[in-house]
């Protein structure tokens, strides 16, 4: 892993040929909640209050739940102030070195702190509600088995960004590319999904316990497959590509052929490079 972080910048501007990290940075941004900070602050709250009120789930459990009721809660309240403390360090740790050219970087990766945080705490809650059914046995083999999908698909991304960066490894492998493709058609899916909800939303209402804990189950393993991918093929990358540019600015800026006012943004500039060593002086 250590490899990973330790690219030239002329290996890092490989990172460039990656089009799921050219996806992010032209589609990935979302300026409207990024350039209003009342709206952003307000979205965060309303997640963490939705995450505060699924911990409270144990204490208001329905009889009739396919997976039963459940006996020992692994999601109490007070881990959602602990993971919005956390959250919330991560976020003042990280301001101290934005800039402007890296601010939607910092703000993704922000968000994806987040989505780690709602990740996290689905599974908590999973756990709590299939320990019983499953037994212990049970959920720690299905919990290995997705542990297990989680190492394949970053070992798999991580060596496809060797091979970009360093030339050395495998190249792009049939993993990366099915997942190109799935996250290019897989809208497809879901439009369909959503018309057959609509034109026969009764189609899946009667059903046995053993199908509806079947189906539960199904869902929670859905959700992590489809997050590890999002994390080793959107985000990891992306982000991996933020601190190249981070760590190589200069050359990213030159590279880009901007000046240090626009790259860095006129507050930034003027607390740490104008009047110092770093400020270029440009003739007129």
């Amino acid at each position: 892993m250590k490899k990973l972080f330790n690219a030239s910048f002329e290996q890092s501007i490989k990172l460039l040929d990656d089009q799921l990290i050219i996806y992010m940075i032209e589609k990935g941004d979302p300026k409207s909640l990024r350039s209003r900070p009342i709206l952003n602050t307000f979205f965060s709250i309303v997640i963490f209050s939705i995450i505060y009120l699924i911990s409270r789930l144990f204490y208001h459990q329905d009889p009739n739940s396919p997976v039963g009721r459940a006996e020992i809660n692994f999601f109490p309240s007070w881990l959602v102030a602990i993971f919005l403390f956390l959250w919330l360090l991560c976020i003042v740790f990280i301001k101290r070195f934005v800039y402007k050219e890296i601010s939607q970087v910092v703000f993704l990766l922000n968000a994806n702190n987040l989505l780690i945080i709602m990740l996290l705490s689905a599974n908590l809650l999973c756990i709590t509600f299939f320990l019983k059914p499953l037994t212990l046995i049970g959920l720690t083999v299905l919990l290995g088995l997705v542990l297990l999908v989680s190492c394949v698909i970053f070992i798999n991304k991580k060596r496809s960004i060797e091979y970009v960066l360093y030339g050395t490894g495998r190249k792009k492998d049939m993993l990366a590319m099915l997942v190109e493709k799935a996250i290019k058609y897989g809208w497809i899916v879901v439009i369909v999904v959503m018309v057959w909800k609509i034109v026969f939303p009764d189609s899946d209402e009667v059903r046995t316990d053993f199908v509806g804990f079947i189906s539960t189950l199904g869902l929670w393993i859905a959700m992590n497959i489809v997050m590890i991918f999002g994390e080793a093929y959107l985000f990891f990358p992306y982000l991996l590509h933020g601190y190249y540019k981070y760590k190589y600015s200069e050359e990213y800026r030159n590279f880009e052929g901007k000046t240090q006012l626009e790259w860095y943004g006129e507050k930034y500039f003027n607390k740490h490079i104008k009047g110092t060593d770093k400020e270029e002086i440009y003739n007129e």
